[in-house]
């Protein structure tokens, strides 16, 4: 069992290694953490930068995924509920941001997440969670929106 894999598992490269899941009537390992980051800009149609990079999420074998969409409230405080946020593809990162492709020209893609403003929050799923414990020394344990408590990362 690699390091940190039994605590979140992950929505890239070992979600398709999960030993879990070949076995009949057991349960697979789901993952089970999200990086957030706020969007810093959109500069062009179907173009969002986000302010997540190379020093907040591992890379080494997948670049993060989408998953999901908080727009940011009218009263420029509070987030809306998640939104699966589809046909999204992070196509780079540096060390300061992420770049975040939409196909604004798919049907799938919900009328909601084509409208994605400075501000708004986006989630994303890691790939190889070993690499993401040693980039924060501390995570937020939560069920939902509800926070639980702290978790120290000490290496």
């Amino acid at each position: 069992m690699r390091s940190g894999s039994y605590v979140v598992h992950d929505h890239g490269h070992y979600a398709h290694l999960d030993a879990f899941s070949r076995v009949p009537g057991a349960e697979p390992l789901r993952a089970a953490a999200t990086v957030w980051g706020s969007v810093v800009s959109v500069p062009e149609p179907g173009l969002v930068l986000v302010g997540v990079g190379r020093r907040d999420v591992p890379y080494d074998l997948d670049l993060p995924r989408a998953l999901w969409l908080r727009s940011r409230g009218d009263d420029g405080r509070t987030l809306g509920a998640p939104l699966e946020l589809s046909r999204a593809t992070v196509t780079d990162l540096n060390d300061e941001h992420l770049f975040l492709r939409l196909d604004i020209d798919s049907a799938r893609l919900g009328p909601e997440t084509l409208h994605v403003h400075p501000g708004d929050v986006i989630g994303f799923g890691i790939s190889h969670p070993c690499t993401l414990f040693d980039k924060w020394r501390v995570g937020i344990v939560v069920d939902g929106d509800r926070p639980l408590g702290l978790v120290s990362f000490d290496f």
